[in-house]
């Protein structure tokens, strides 16, 4: 399979988090088979779950891997029916950008907190960033949200003020 093939191929469960169902530490798999060999040399002790911050069942999750297509997850024969709908690479976005805006605010010693959010479509909706010194939220929106919804959404918030980044 070509690499543009395996970049079209969206069927897999291509995220996931690592430790338990629990976990807000995701990952994307590598599609390459010798990307994922690589991959498990260096993590041999990882664990991978179909994750609630995910939107999933919390089943365990293995690896696969394939040489002729995309290598992904796949639930455990055991686990639960998984009626999770975003499976792609950009399935836990949202967990990517609550991990990378907690390590700038340690590096630069900035106290707040961030939080994903479910607006209605899902855990990964958007990403909500509270700075209580500013009595401000900055919110990474992800999905998209008419202008009602939006709203509805930002009056139930504990802050004065939300910043919207899109």
């Amino acid at each position: 399979m070509s690499t543009t093939q395996h970049i079209l191929d969206h069927r897999r469960v291509q995220t996931a988090v690592i430790g338990h169902k629990n976990s807000d530490l995701p990952v994307l798999l590598p599609m390459d088979a010798h990307e994922l060999d690589l991959w498990r040399k260096a993590h041999p002790s990882y664990s991978y779950w179909c994750g609630h911050h995910l939107g999933g069942c919390g089943g365990e999750l293995s690896d696969r891997r394939y040489t002729e297509k995309v290598c992904h997850f796949a639930h455990h024969p055991s686990a639960p029916v998984c009626h999770r709908t975003a499976n792609g690479e950009s399935s836990a976005d949202h967990l990517f950008i609550k991990r990378g805006v907690q390590r700038l605010l340690g590096k630069q010693q900035i106290h707040g907190d961030v939080q994903t959010r479910d607006l209605g479509t899902g855990p990964g909706d958007a990403v909500d960033v509270y700075l209580p010194h500013t009595s401000r939220i900055i919110r990474f929106q992800l999905s998209h949200c008419d202008y009602p919804a939006w709203r509805r959404h930002t009056r139930d918030e504990a802050g004065p003020m939300i910043i919207e980044l899109r």
